[in-house]
């Protein structure tokens, strides 16, 4: 506050929203300065008053959710005869005292925009962003989700579990680069979704939104695997307003959506003729929320809400190739509450205190129930499946996450210090349960009026000799519970005018405990803890504004973000019996005196007379050890100059550099020992030669196998080309695997992304363009190959080694996008969004299969190997190109809304109509990558085969009536 361009003190400062809501007052201190905390994201208005002065208001202050804004307010002598100074804050605001940059969306923004109707999916209007992957995160599980402030995140899968409704939403807020010690527990980005929250003003209103295929394009064809909507119908009320004005406020909301998706039928569709499978995938939806915020005083504010989140799917997994019966159906039902307390403890300090939680399930149920197996085709491209689904599975996640964080202002000499002192602690537990339909799975090849139901209908599969073959087991009890702690202590030290210093440090602590499951481990039948570690994040950052204005700042920071933990980080800890091995089992009658039965479970006996069997060729379940543990994390640089132009534009111009570290990994800690190479070996299967997706027979430079196996086909007498019988002394396996931190398995990532930010009164834009590298030999971060818990690694399994280097997936190497919404002449109002992006990257993959058969080039021409050789390489997958050799084409879109507000008994009717992919873009988005089970009479089969392609133009109406 200054007087003449000096500060002073005992100003009276009072900020409030438009309608009087949420008021609060200070007074200035004796450096001029004030600080006013917990205002809720919107729009106020300041007003400053000092006796001899006139006072000063200012206008159209944004306040978004994580962001803190400075003002500078200058009084004028008073006169009698003038009223107050009446000032327009600009809309685009840089805050010099933090390195932070972050992404907002207002709700206001949002609702004139074509967005999703999926919370998560807001991300894709941050820049250089997408919701699976966030500034180069392994996926949504890298990122932090929170919920007015408190970690939401899932404890046995990570990533995001609770999904409100988009029209709950306040502030929509990405975080991540530059982001200080108060935040963590991330390696991708902090999402923090506001929920709305009631004030002076009564308002309620309902939104109708309506999609149906009849209004829409379409741009799947006959060999495409992907799915359309059929139609989506979402109703949505809420209300809010004042219980005691000034001091107590509710919001309310309802939401009920229901929606289909159709597939191509792959059996009877032809190029010429689409046909479609009767049934269709549905989801219903069930919301509710309710929120009270009450400020009984100037210091003391306290929020509580509850919602309840309902999801009940059916036929998920539905598919062109499958039947209808080998789906399942989800039924995921949620209660959540949020508490929160915000007191102002002086004007140098404050206190917040927050505490939410979750309980709920997410089940996957058969449709033919847990005694029916499933029956999956070995003689049809893409592995049609029949009769029901493989596995029954349910889960039962909990959360309950605390959040204490003071705020203190004090000065040290000339420099002002922000301090920020807290600490989080979250604990999540995760039960799962999976068993195998029937206990078994069969897999044979059709017959003549072939009946999955029927085993006489099955006829022998030539490649393996067998009439039928099976997998088991594969079942899994888990019950494990995480912990995520930290302590922090940030400073914001404001050495000069220009000069802004940050510093940070925050303590974490991961705690992995697990309960052993199928009645007792090992070690011990009681709850034993898994992993736990300690990690120190040091945050150091610099801000300069250049003259002194917050209008040309330049920005640095440097941090390292230690992962959060969850159960598929620790869930093969040695002991706890959490997983059975899944078995290979041959049914080897080939007199046909005895059918196999799917109303059978099988004795161990009959297994014997009936069956061969042959172990798992996956590694171990458990590890034999977890070793030198400690929790993954992440180091990022960032580099930015944010500049005003004018009142209403902001530039920006921003580098960030993120490295992963500690990748945890499993390690077989004699791989090299383990395995040997077979060199330039051609691939086929019962159809002959595999193909590549450019057409011409695979030939493997090398393919690696067990050293047991190879001995044992030497000592058998085979030819194996650069092998002889002088070898086997030397051709040992002895596996020791071990789950720790590799030092080898890197992630890079590295952006250069510019930014055009506007807010006019109305008009908001928001324009970027990003150039992206993603490199590495890792994709996930948790021990697994694959973020979901499948696949051992390339440290275990040595064919994983093979190519795997290069540019990741899911993400594209430039990125445009351009989002506006604002008034129009004549009623009208809406927005418009538009993304380019060049190509994902893609690789041909193999799995090894007993279904294929190897020859290597040997000095006599082919020489063809003996499918024991590749008996314990079954279910390993390698890269037959360079990583991310292959890109798909460039995608372009354009959404577009208009709506039009009508005046209808002093209520507002808006009727409006959405418009996705405008431009009516065909451009593959992802492509069948896997080399196995090609048909060159099934388009659909062979490699490179577009998998998904981006929604065709679609249509979606909204009614909205508001009061």
């Amino acid at each position: 506050m200054l007087v003449d361009g000096r500060p002073v003190a005992n100003a009276t400062i009072s900020i409030r929203q438009s309608d009087g809501s949420y008021p609060q007052r200070t007074t200035t201190d004796d450096r001029g300065a004030f600080r006013i905390s917990f205002v809720l994201p919107g729009r106020y208005e300041l007003t400053a008053r000092l006796i001899g002065y006139r006072p000063v208001t200012l206008q159209g202050i944004i306040v978004r959710a994580t962001e803190s804004r400075e003002l500078r307010v200058t009084f004028s002598p008073s006169r009698p005869e003038l009223q107050t100074v009446t000032v327009t804050s600009s809309a685009v605001a840089i805050n010099p005292g933090t390195a932070e940059i972050s992404f907002s969306l207002p709700a206001a923004e949002r609702e004139l925009l074509p967005a999703p109707r999926d919370a998560n999916a807001l991300i894709a209007f941050t820049p250089g962003a997408r919701p699976e992957q966030l500034f180069g995160g392994s996926t949504g599980q890298a990122n932090l989700y929170q919920l007015d402030g408190v970690s939401v995140n899932q404890p046995g899968f990570g990533g995001s579990f609770l999904l409100p409704n988009v029209d709950w939403i306040e502030d929509f807020t990405v975080v991540g680069p530059g982001a200080g010690a108060e935040h963590g527990n991330f390696q991708g980005g902090l999402v923090n979704i506001v929920t709305k929250s009631g004030s002076n003003t009564s308002r309620a209103q309902v939104r109708t939104f309506v999609e149906d295929r009849r209004m829409n394009a379409a741009n799947i064809n006959a060999f495409d695997a992907g799915s359309e909507l059929a139609g989506r119908l979402e109703v949505n009320a809420e209300a809010r307003g004042p219980l005691l004005k000034d001091r107590l406020y509710y919001f309310i909301s309802a939401q009920e959506a229901r929606s289909q998706a159709r597939v191509i039928d792959r059996r009877t569709a032809s190029a010429s003729a689409l046909a479609w499978v009767p049934t269709s995938a549905s989801r219903v939806e069930q919301k509710y929320y309710g929120k009270l915020t009450w400020q009984p005083s100037n210091r003391d504010m306290f929020h509580a809400s509850v919602g309840v989140d309902n999801v009940n799917r059916e036929r998920v997994g539905l598919s062109g190739f499958s039947a209808a019966d080998a789906t399942y159906r989800g039924r995921s039902p949620s209660v959540f509450a949020q508490a929160n307390w915000q007191h102002t403890i002086s004007s140098r300090q404050f206190l917040e205190l927050k505490v939410s939680g979750y309980t709920a399930r997410d089940d996957e149920l058969p449709y033919n129930g847990p005694d029916q197996p499933a029956v999956v085709l070995l003689d049809a491209p893409n592995a049609p499946q029949f009769a029901n689904a493989l596995y029954t599975r349910t889960n039962t996640p909990r959360s309950i996450g605390l959040t204490a964080l003071h705020d203190w202002f004090t000065h040290i000499g000339r420099w002002q210090h922000h301090l920020k002192i807290g600490a989080e602690y979250v604990t999540g537990t995760w039960q799962e349960q999976r068993t195998r339909n029937g206990d078994i799975t069969w897999y044979t090849e059709a017959g003549e009026n072939f009946d999955p139901l029927n085993p006489a209908t099955w006829r022998e599969i030539p490649s393996l000799g067998v009439y039928a073959t099976a997998d088991t087991g594969g079942r899994i009890e888990l019950n494990a519970d995480s912990r995520n702690a930290a302590l922090f202590v940030q400073d914001y030290i404001r050495v000069s005018r220009h000069l802004t210093l940050s510093a940070g440090v925050r303590l974490g602590q991961w705690v992995g405990n697990l309960t052993p499951g199928f009645g007792g481990g090992v070690r011990d039948p009681k709850a034993f803890n898994a992993v736990r570690a300690l990690g120190v994040d040091p945050r150091i950052g610099l801000t300069y504004d250049v003259h002194g204005d917050a209008r040309t700042v330049i920005k640095t920071h440097w941090g390292r973000y230690h992962q959060n933990l969850f159960a598929l980080f620790y869930d093969r800890a040695p002991g706890a019996n959490i997983y059975t091995n899944i078995g290979y089992c041959d049914w080897n009658d080939l007199t046909k005196q005895r059918l196999p039965s799917l109303d059978t479970r099988y004795t161990a006996a009959e297994f014997n007379e009936l069956f061969t069997c042959y172990p798992g060729a996956t590694l171990n379940n458990e590890v034999q050890a977890i070793e030198n543990y400690r929790q993954p994390y992440m180091d990022q640089l960032t580099i930015g100059v944010e500049r005003a132009i004018g009142a209403h534009l902001k530039a920006s111009l921003l580098y960030l550099n993120r490295r992963n570290r500690a990748v945890l990994s499993l390690v077989d800690e004699n791989l090299d020992r383990n395995w040997s190479p077979i060199r330039d070996v051609r691939v086929s299967d019962a159809r002959g030669a595999l193909a590549s997706p450019d057409g011409g027979p695979l030939s493997l430079p090398v393919i690696y196998v067990r050293n047991d196996d190879l001995r044992a086909r030497l000592q058998g007498g085979d030819l194996i080309p650069g092998y002889t019988q002088s070898d086997t002394t030397r051709l040992a396996y002895t596996p020791r695997l071990v789950l720790t931190p590799v030092d080898a398995a890197q992630r890079a990532y590295d952006q250069f992304m510019l930014m055009l930010e506007g807010a006019w009164p109305r008009l908001s834009m928001n324009a970027s363009v990003a150039r992206t590298t993603l490199t590495g030999n890792v994709f996930s971060v948790n021990g697994y190959l694959d973020p979901n818990g499948q696949g051992n690694g390339p440290f275990a399994e040595k064919n994983g080694q093979i190519n795997v280097e290069g540019r990741l997936g899911n993400y594209a190497p430039w990125d445009v996008r351009l989002r506006m919404s604002g008034q129009l002449p004549w009623g009208l109002e809406g927005g418009v969004f538009a993304l380019w992006q060049s190509g994902d990257f893609w690789t041909p993959t193999l799995s090894v299969t007993r279904q294929l058969t190897f020859a290597a080039d040997g000095a006599v021409g082919a020489v063809p190997l003996d499918s024991r050789l590749f008996s314990r390489t079954v279910g390993q997958t390698l890269f037959t190109e360079p990583r991310g050799n292959r890109q798909l084409p460039a995608l372009a879109t354009v959404n577009l809304r208009l709506q039009r507000v009508m005046r209808v008994r002093r209520h507002d009717l808006i009727v409006g109509v959405e418009a996705f992919n405008l431009l009516n873009g065909r451009s593959a988005i992802a492509r069948k990558e896997s080399l196995n089970g090609q048909d060159a009479a099934d388009p659909s089969s062979v490699a490179g085969a577009v998998r998904l392609r981006q929604q065709p133009t679609s249509l979606r109406l909204n009614i909205q009536y508001r009061i």
